[in-house]
């Protein structure tokens, strides 16, 4: 329950976009190293489990109970059939998990190397064309990740306004009586052109 719990906690927080990556980087590798001492820890219980059967088997035969003797498995002499030990079905789960979580920290540490490589990218000039003059508009936010970015006063604004962004994806915000948001992507030209339709 506790490996599950952390696999769908990190995942939850992967889909989030307002989450640091390598937070849940860190939170994918803490799954996999419960899986793998879950498996550990399964393994030593096992090995009590071995050394009670065997004191237990010694036992029955001194006492001589053959019929008697308690035969619930193939490694205590029962003859059911069975597919396979619960112990090899456990360690098949918790590789499984451990397995996604190392993919899914892999997956995070890739955004996070993705946005660093996005931030060392040098500005470009971003020419944002407003839209016509049928609102009035007071102000232009550009925001990433949630994160104002820049800001302009239109009030003194007479045509398009020139920006210096880093490439990847904005949301505009112009205000005014109404609120006008739209996303832009800011490529790897090294001066673009963009207009805002509201």
């Amino acid at each position: 329950m506790l490996n599950v719990g952390v696999l769908v906690a990190a995942s939850t927080l992967f889909a989030s976009e307002d989450i640091p990556r390598p937070l849940v980087a860190v939170l994918f590798v803490i799954g996999a190293v419960f899986a793998v001492l879950a498996a550990l820890a399964n393994k030593v219980q096992h090995s009590y489990y071995h050394a009670a059967r065997d004191l237990k088997t010694k036992l029955e035969k001194r006492m001589a109970l053959e019929d008697l003797a308690i035969a619930t498995t193939p490694g205590m002499g029962s003859p059911i059939d069975r597919i396979g030990a619960v112990r090899s079905f456990l360690k098949i789960m918790l590789i499984a998990i451990a397995l996604v979580d190392l993919g899914g920290a892999g997956f995070a540490i890739a955004d996070t190397v993705k946005a660093t490589e996005a931030d060392r990218q040098p500005p470009r000039s971003v020419l944002i064309h407003l839209p016509a003059k049928q609102q009035v508009w007071s102000v232009l936010v550009v925001s990433r990740d949630g994160a104002p970015v820049e800001s302009r006063d239109l009030k003194r604004a007479t045509g398009p306004l020139l920006l210096e962004l880093r490439p990847g994806k904005y949301l505009v915000s112009l205000g005014g009586r109404t609120l006008c948001q739209r996303w832009i992507t800011v490529g790897r030209a090294p001066l673009q052109m963009i207009s805002l339709r509201c």
